[in-house]
């Protein structure tokens, strides 16, 4: 207590503005001591223990900012390859869809022309047949009008192609004309026929 008494009495003693004077003239030469001592520990390459701190700290913070960095490459680069994966199959499924529409319509398309080629194929058979069976009751017909009677067996056979004729779509000259001359033709019945004159056909 008597000691900082009389350093309070010293400093009145003294002067309070060289007190003032002096504390910072020893703060400056401190400071001064600091820098120069740190600049030559640099100079010389001399390491101490708050330089080492720091030069650890650094190289901590350098290799976190490095793992950081190095991380959202790393997701960037999952995202960037994530959306084109999606993309790609996004893009394979609108083309396996169009695909598949083309192929559906294609083959719509060839049922369509091969439903026409095969009723056009009908069609024209139906026409060949009516045709052909047209072309043998004329035959027939003549060859019974020219010899002036039919004959049991050759009634049979035209009156059951004339029904094959008019299944197909045949029926103009058969019913108007070809059958009533065939039917208003005399009938003979040969010898040893299994028909009787009786019972007809």
């Amino acid at each position: 207590m008597n000691d900082g008494i009389e350093a309070i009495k010293q400093i009145h003693a003294f002067g309070e503005y060289n007190a003032l004077l002096v504390a910072i003239y020893v703060t400056a030469l401190l400071t001064l001591g600091k820098v120069a001592i740190n600049k030559l520990t640099e100079i010389w390459g001399i390491e101490t223990k708050a330089s080492l701190y720091k030069k650890a700290q650094e190289q901590r913070i350098e290799s976190l900012e490095k793992a950081v960095k190095n991380l959202s490459k790393e997701l960037d680069d999952r995202e960037d390859n994530l959306y084109q994966k999606q993309k790609g199959y996004h893009e394979q499924s609108i083309q396996i869809r169009n695909d598949l529409k083309k192929n559906q319509e294609g083959l719509s398309n060839q049922i369509s022309d091969l439903s026409q080629m095969m009723s056009s194929f009908i069609d024209t058979q139906n026409a060949r047949t009516v045709a052909s069976f047209r072309s043998s009751l004329w035959r027939m017909h003549k060859d019974f009008t020219n010899q002036g009677y039919v004959t049991p067996d050759g009634l049979k056979t035209f009156m059951e192609m004339g029904k094959l004729y008019e299944a197909s779509g045949g029926n103009d000259v058969y019913h108007e004309k070809l059958l009533p001359e065939v039917e208003s033709l005399e009938i003979h019945y040969p010898d040893g026929s299994i028909y009787s004159q009786k019972g007809g056909i």
